[in-house]
């Protein structure tokens, strides 16, 4: 349980490093991706793709860990995804998520997040 607990920190601390080579290392090749139940990416490289452009759109990016835990396979995290747009919009996010942890990759992630209060101009 711990290492996968630790598989997780990890991989925020690589995001919030800007480091998408790390974050998507340990990604298995099949990795699954499900937004509020739906499935939006199905691999690795579809993953990082769709993520650049999170990155391009808020280039300040962060998460900031609210909880984590974890038993067995799977982790448990709440956390804020935070940043600036153009504009100087603050971009604001509240996600709750759960991850499956497999062979000491991530197999998958269900995401659950209401966008409609991400964006609000300073």
């Amino acid at each position: 349980m711990t290492e996968c607990v630790g598989i997780i920190r990890e991989m925020f601390a690589n995001w919030n490093a800007h480091d998408l080579g790390r974050v998507y290392a340990r990604l298995a090749d099949d990795y699954h991706e499900y937004l509020n139940g739906a499935l939006a990416k199905s691999s690795r490289e579809e993953a990082r793709a769709a993520d650049q452009a999170l990155y391009e759109m808020l280039p300040d990016y962060r998460r900031t860990v609210e909880e984590l835990w974890g038993q067995n396979d799977r982790v448990v995290s709440r956390f804020t995804i935070s940043g600036t747009m153009t504009g100087a919009k603050q971009f604001e996010l509240a996600v709750a998520a759960i991850f499956g942890i497999r062979d000491g990759e991530i197999a998958e992630a269900h995401l659950y997040f209401d966008p409609s209060t991400a964006v609000r101009a300073t």
